[in-house]
């Protein structure tokens, strides 16, 4: 029986029905407590007698509460009044997918838009064990501010390797399709397996969202029939035609990752959503370098002169099916289209043109990187670098820093990276040694190529891999198991390796001697300001340093979202909050202040004035920080566009910093904003190192 509006349950009044599924039906309400809009999903009263319903119902809670995502919907608790078992969550108000698909398909740039958030999504709920089991666009809702939420994960099923386990209940039967079982979902969207009754493992969804990704680009669902039973043989059975010959204008390689995805054997399918994400991340890339182009579609200044977006410390980007050498090669591409550009332009404006008042005027798009790429061999000066002189000296040793393994919980994924990039930011600081940047390395991450190949196409002498697990049991923090290990690139023999086992508050002493450990092997040598830096210990309060490394987290992503600067100064706060004299999170809290600002978010001077209030603070509390001009240039060139404050705070962080490539990236993009093109090639080069 629906609810009629103005029924009160608990603390929420109910104002309107807003639908209705196999779970329940859902309804418009009013939380009195926190006077807010809610959704209300309630069982219905003829089925909420039946305890296996009443099961599912619980678990579809228990299961999306444990998701804490952007772009999933948030869960804010499962109550009882009276008779009625509900579920309050977060209102998502927009549109749904199904509705904005066209019949010629959607804009490409639309299409990366929301498979890209969609498919970080699942991964997001795979890394947990959760399956979704009926994704499809009506289950996904873009807002009115164009972000993706991921609705009804009431049909989900927690796998073996999830938390919780499963077992033959998980599998809800409604209608009988096969002879071997029945099952539950949208007939159109379903795997193969899921239309057989068989075990369901994450790839199903990956299936369910190739069906989708096609339908977005070619507005035609890939497998058709007029009756549940013809179009279940078609799933089964046909090979729908390749995207290219429905929407010519696509790129090529976005037609392959969909024929992947629809791979009707699940070992030969995309394996993660994380590929079909990092795979997408990439095409973007290309498309928006100008070197994944089809033949209908011209090259524009505005899009050969932009860079490819890259990300700064990353803990959550992972298992990549790009291999480095095409990454590197999208950008070298795209280096090579703006060389082309720099040569029309000189051919136009003549001997006594002026470059920097002709093609100011292209403008240069929100993609500039947050802390862009944290590792480069190149130290350069805020001068033009064409000068003999200001030529930077190759470093004689150069390595990696891969992503350690974590064997623990998933849940602790952000910790391993983190510890992994606290090492190599500590080996970055030692000038004769040339460190990988990060971005580069953590590419790698969960690869299955082999150790002289990933030396080979970063074009290092070393590199550095090893395992960690944050053991939590026997109360207070845990302890904390690290093994690295240097191995030789030349012939792949391992130098070094060393267990540590220690409390997790000894965490800052093992980065630290892990460091020296490496430099000793290698006989490097370093010089006193040298070995302070890499013997620094950034707080003394081990919940701030957890909630620092969330924020980085959150900073890597390359979604340049809203939601994701937010939630990364809410962690941040957080570390100096628990930590007052924290320099490093200050610095980091100013960047994503500065990010806000860049990109259109709050482009407020209250806005500008908290990212030079948390750098201020860095100031006071480590005089001289290096990081903290890092931060001071991003401030002066994001919230103010004063290009020669911001070239002389990234000169001093060289002095210091001199392997990290963000200082190298953010001259190159202040370079290309002035007009000096070719310079500003030179830069962007030099920082994919």
């Amino acid at each position: 029986m629906s609810l009629e509006a103005g029924t009160k349950l608990g603390p929420y009044e109910i104002l309107s029905p807003l639908g209705a599924g196999g779970m329940g039906e859902v309804y418009l309400a009013t939380d009195s407590k926190l006077d807010r809009k809610v959704a209300i999903k309630v069982l219905p009263a003829d089925v909420a007698s039946s305890p296996e319903r009443l099961q599912r119902f619980e678990r579809e809670a228990k299961t999306v509460a444990a998701l804490n995502h952007p772009n999933i919907v948030t869960i804010f608790g499962i109550e009882e009044s009276g008779d009625h078992r509900f579920i309050a969550m977060e209102l998502v108000e927009g549109e749904t997918l199904d509705r904005m698909i066209a019949p010629s398909g959607m804009p490409l740039a639309k299409i990366f838009d929301i498979a890209i958030p969609l498919s970080d999504a699942l991964a997001a709920a795979h890394d947990k064990g959760i399956v979704h089991r009926d994704l499809k666009p009506a289950n996904v809702m873009v807002t009115k501010e164009g972000r993706v939420k991921v609705l009804d994960f009431g049909l989900a099923k927690l796998t073996a390797t999830g938390q919780g386990g499963s077992s033959p209940d998980d599998v809800t039967m409604s209608a009988p399709l096969t002879g071997r079982g029945v099952v539950m979902g949208t007939v159109p969207y379903m795997s193969p397996e899921q239309l057989n009754g068989e075990d369901l493992d994450h790839r199903s969804d990956l299936f369910s969202l190739g069906i989708m990704l096609y339908e977005m680009a070619t507005g035609q669902r890939p497998f058709k029939g007029k009756t549940s039973a013809i179009i279940t043989s078609s799933i089964l059975r046909d090979t729908p035609r390749p995207v290219q010959e429905l929407n010519g204008v696509l790129p090529r390689h976005l037609g392959r990752i969909i024929e992947r995805c629809l791979a009707k054997d699940p070992e030969q399918r995309m394996q993660s959503a994380k590929d079909i994400r990092n795979d997408l991340r990439a095409l973007l890339k290309e498309v928006d370098s100008g070197s994944e182009l089809s033949e209908s579609q011209p090259v524009s200044i505005q899009t050969a002169v932009a860079p490819p977006p890259s990300s700064t410390s990353s803990t959550s980007v992972s298992g990549s099916s790009m291999s480095a050498p095409t990454r590197r090669g999208e950008f070298w591409i795209g280096v090579g289209v703006l060389a082309v550009v720099i040569t029309l332009a000189a051919w136009w404006l003549g001997r006594d043109g002026s470059i920097a008042n002709k093609v100011a005027v292209v403008e240069e798009t929100s993609q500039d990187s947050v802390m862009a790429r944290s590792g480069s061999t190149a130290t350069l000066s805020t001068e033009d670098s064409s000068r003999p002189s200001e030529q930077p000296a190759k470093a004689s040793i150069t390595l990696a820093v891969l992503p350690f393994k974590n064997l623990g919980s998933p849940d602790d994924e952000y910790f391993s990276d983190g510890i992994s990039d606290e090492i190599r930011g500590r080996l970055a600081k030692v000038r004769k040694l040339g460190v990988i940047s990060r971005s580069s390395a953590f590419q790698y991450k969960n690869t299955d190529k082999t150790n002289r190949q990933i030396g080979s196409e970063l074009g290092v002498d070393y590199l550095i891999d090893g395992t960690i697990r944050w053991d939590k049991r026997g109360g207070g923090a845990g302890r904390v198991r690290i093994t690295p290990e240097l191995i030789r690139i030349s012939d792949d023999i391992s130098i070094w390796s060393q267990p540590y086992d220690r409390q997790l508050e000894d965490i800052f002493e093992v980065q630290s001697d892990i460091a020296a450990q490496v430099l000793k092997q290698l006989q490097i040598t370093l010089l006193e300001p040298e070995r302070r830096v890499i013997e620094v210990k950034p707080t003394e309060n081990s919940d701030a340093y957890h909630a620092y490394l969330r924020g980085l987290v959150y900073m890597a992503q390359p979604d340049y979202s809203e939601e994701l600067y937010r939630l990364a100064i809410q962690m941040f706060e957080r570390a100096v909050s628990l930590d007052p004299s924290f320099a490093l999170a200050y610095v980091h809290l100013s960047v994503s202040h500065s990010a806000m600002h860049h990109h259109g978010y709050d482009p407020t001077e209250d806005r500008a004035a908290k990212a030079k209030s948390a750098v201020d603070r860095a100031f006071e509390l480590q005089p001289g920080l290096p990081e903290a001009f890092v931060a001071l240039g991003w401030y002066h060139y994001w919230c103010h566009r004063d290009y020669t404050r911001a070239l002389e705070a990234f000169h001093v962080a060289q002095k210091d910093l001199p392997n990290d490539s963000r200082i190298v990236e953010g001259i190159g993009y202040i370079r290309r904003r002035q007009g000096k093109l070719e310079e500003a090639t030179r830069y962007l080069k030099r920082a994919l190192n």
